[in-house]
C-alpha cells in the first residue's frame, strides 16, 4: 500500500489534465470524507489536498470497511461522490 507522500507525488503528474470537468475515481476516500473508523479519519490527506487544489466535477471512491453499514447504508457496494466546489458535500450511490 502506498503512503500519502508517494500518493501526493503520483497525483502531481495529473495536475495538467485534471479540471472541473474531470470525474475522479479512487479506491480510498479523501481524508475526512466518509472515512471515520474507531481510530478517527483514515482517508488520504494527499487525495484531500489534491481535490482542494484541483476541484473536479466529482470524486467517486470506495467505502471504508469498518464504517460500512454504520449509517444505515446497507448496500452491497456504495460510492461517495463529491459535488463540485465543496469537499463536504457528497451524494451516495448504491450499485
Amino acid at each position: 500500500m502506498k503512503g500519502d507522500n508517494e500518493i501526493a507525488m503520483d497525483l502531481l503528474s495529473y495536475d495538467p489534465v485534471v479540471d472541473e470537468r474531470t470525474i475522479w475515481v479512487t479506491h480510498t476516500p479523501a481524508f475526512s470524507s466518509l472515512d471515520l473508523c474507531g481510530s478517527g479519519n483514515v482517508g488520504s490527506r494527499a487525495v484531500a489536498e489534491f481535490l482542494q487544489r484541483k476541484p473536479t466535477m466529482a470524486h467517486i471512491h470506495g467505502h471504508i470497511h469498518c464504517r460500512f453499514g454504520v449509517d444505515d447504508d446497507h448496500f452491497q457496494c456504495c460510492l461517495c461522490c463529491h459535488l463540485p466546489g465543496d469537499v463536504d458535500r457528497h451524494a451516495l450511490a448504491a450499485l
